[in-house]
């Protein structure tokens, strides 16, 4: 029965009623007969309608306002084991073992995804507990390949996609699908038409750091938001993850919370009307809100407690705690705006970035390529970025400063086929020596996934630079955090293309070596090694790769805290190699500087192994 009902059947409702209903007592039926021979017309019938209508008007605010709990979203609970540390990081307290509430994000109790999250839950409880299929599965290479829309689950045998596919027919649910590609996330976000998430009007801001998006329309947002304070409320600044999730698909993600007796919550409505529940504890970093919305379940995680470890001046490690106050949390809820359901643009596969090319202006802003070094598996490349005149790029007060991309990916991609995308870089301001401070340098290092032997940037291959947005960013020492500030809107794209010298590189091992390397710390932060064949060092004139026996190789195995791999070049002057990446049995390293390979001597390892330069003729 809804409002309207209530309302159409007062019609059959008698004055008698009415009357006797205000002081909640009905005739006998002696009574009802001596009524009928003293009856005489009322004159309170009016105020008796008013107050039942108001009366009504509660019960029906009341039967559609559902409050939400913990206990709605929870599916179970589950044994976690977690190592132990002292409030100041310093001292190891050993294993803990903590029951943790299981919630679900995929919407409340009793609706289909709830039950289908529930059921796949108990599953997993009981299939593999000891995880002895899948390190079967894994050491004989039998790990099975399913189609994209199984990306998003955690499944890795036949079992688990036909239990996974047995729930959702039951259920009548959808799978979440393979993601949908966007270049940059202000791609993906101009395709949803969401610039932001927050209720207009709001004097809150936010930046939108990564995005992703399913085909079923799943959305995860991560960003940064400020909320501005009230009386005796300070403003707040913290970081948030939302998870839109669709109520007719399936979705596994969960939530553990430890302690739960330590989690407090309670039930807030927003000034925008979203009902939402609050979840936090003075024991987790993460609070979270949940508004039940009429597609999706709507589950926002904020940092509700900032921790950070500083040294004070007697050099004792120290915590310096930030805790959001229950009514900063509300504010933020405020500023969120819970009626947006994500779903994407007509026609947003043909949408508008508005890129221009190399040297070309964008508000007085422009980026031009001006160099690209490469020895074939790194490189590096110089862009000059110029800003209107009047505009200091450079902060020199700050050590730290630099200009930096607004990409989360897609920054530097392959347009020759058949090469991988990028596996990482790294980039840092330089002055350009015009004497001009709205000029400077940007150097990109950038170093590729590479396979069997694979050259990415040989002469011939094509890459295409993306540069969108140009930000500052350094180091707040303050406020103890990097701090990100936009300096202009813009985006700049155009080909890369490596000419010219061929590309040499140097083989050092002649037969193996044996080194002892470092793999690793213990728990009182002292290096632990061990020994491992070396079988092959291949230095190029930026970089270098080295391949081991060491099945699981660290990112740093051949370095240590107080010594590092140098390249001593025969003037005795020395070149450091860096870790970049690592994978069983390889690491990548980067140069500090370019590396005349004819002017090497040799290389020296952390633990004092030399590796020289064969003699000219000499086969290694």
């Amino acid at each position: 029965m809804n409002g309207k009902d209530i309302f159409l059947g007062l019609k059959y409702v008698g004055d008698d009623l009415i009357e006797l209903a205000e002081y909640g007592r009905f005739p006998t039926a002696a009574e009802k007969e001596k009524q009928k021979k003293t009856a005489r017309p009322t004159i309170r019938r009016p105020l008796l309608i008013a107050a039942l209508i108001a009366m009504l008007l509660l019960l029906v605010g009341c039967a559609v306002a559902y409050v939400l709990s913990i206990q709605d979203m929870k599916v179970g609970e589950q044994q976690e084991i977690y190592q132990d540390f002292s409030a100041d990081g310093r001292e190891y307290l050993g294993e803990k073992t903590v029951t943790q509430q299981v919630l679900t994000l995929a919407g409340i109790k009793g609706s289909p995804s709830y039950q289908a999250a529930q059921e796949w839950f108990d599953f997993k409880q009981e299939y593999d507990p000891d995880h002895s299929i899948i390190v079967s599965l894994m050491s004989e290479g039998n790990v099975p390949d399913y189609p994209i829309e199984y990306s998003a689950y955690n499944i890795y045998s036949q079992e688990m996609k036909d239990k996974l596919d047995e729930i959702v027919d039951k259920y009548d649910l959808k799978l979440i699908g393979g993601p949908v590609s966007f270049r940059t996330t202000k791609l993906l976000c101009k395709a949803l038409g969401m610039e932001d998430i927050l209720v207009p009007g709001s004097e809150a801001t936010m930046r939108i750091n990564s995005a992703g998006y399913r085909e079923c329309g799943n959305l995860t947002l991560d960003f940064d938001i400020n909320v501005p304070g009230e009386k005796d409320t300070p403003a707040e600044e913290t970081q948030c993850s939302l998870y839109y999730r669709k109520k007719d698909c399936f979705t596994e993600e969960v939530i553990g919370l430890n302690e739960i007796s330590d989690w407090k919550e309670w039930n807030y409505t927003t000034k925008s009307g979203a009902d939402v529940l609050i979840l936090r504890s003075s024991s987790d970093w993460r609070g979270w809100i949940i508004c039940d919305m009429p597609e999706y379940t709507a589950t926002l995680r904020i940092e509700a407690i900032d921790e950070v470890y500083i040294s004070d001046e007697a050099g004792n490690t120290i915590v310096q705690r930030t805790e959001m106050t229950d009514r900063q949390i509300e504010l933020l809820t405020d500023a969120i705006d819970f009626s947006i359901e994500p779903k994407l643009v007509e026609g947003y596969e043909s949408l508008d970035d508005g890129a221009v090319g190399s040297g070309e202006k964008i508000n007085g802003y422009s980026i031009e390529l001006k160099s690209a070094v490469t020895d074939g598996q790194i490189a590096y490349i110089t862009l000059g970025i110029t800003a209107p005149e009047g505009v200091t790029l450079i902060d020199s007060d700050i050590s730290d400063y630099m200009l930096t991309h607004g990409n989360t990916w897609g920054f530097f991609e392959p347009v020759t086929e058949g090469l991988n995308k990028t596996g990482g870089s790294n980039g840092w301001c330089e002055d350009d020596g015009d004497g001009l401070s709205n000029t400077l340098n940007y150097v990109l290092e950038v170093t590729p996934d590479c396979e069997n032997g694979q050259m990415p940037f040989a002469p011939g291959n094509v890459w295409n630079l993306y540069w969108e947005d140009i930000y500052s960013s350094y180091w707040d020492e303050e406020n103890i955090k990097q701090q990100e500030n936009l300096i202009a809107e813009g985006t700049w794209s155009f080909d890369v293309v490596f000419e010219g010298k061929p590309i040499g590189e140097l083989e050092l091992i002649r037969e193996p070596v044996t080194v002892k390397a470092v793999y690793g710390w213990d728990l009182d932060g002292n290096d632990v090694s061990k020994e491992t064949r070396i079988t092959s060092f291949l230095l190029r004139s930026l970089s270098a790769t080295v391949f081991c026996d060491m099945e699981n190789a660290a990112p740093d195995f051949l370095t240590n805290r107080e010594r590092c791999i140098y390249v001593v070049l025969k003037d005795g002057s020395r070149i450091s190699l860096h870790s970049e990446s690592a994978s069983p049995g390889k690491q990548n390293l980067t140069a500090d500087c370019p590396i005349a390979l004819d002017q090497v001597d040799y290389v020296l390892l952390a633990d004092g192994t030399r590796l020289t330069v064969p003699a000219e003729g000499e086969n290694p």
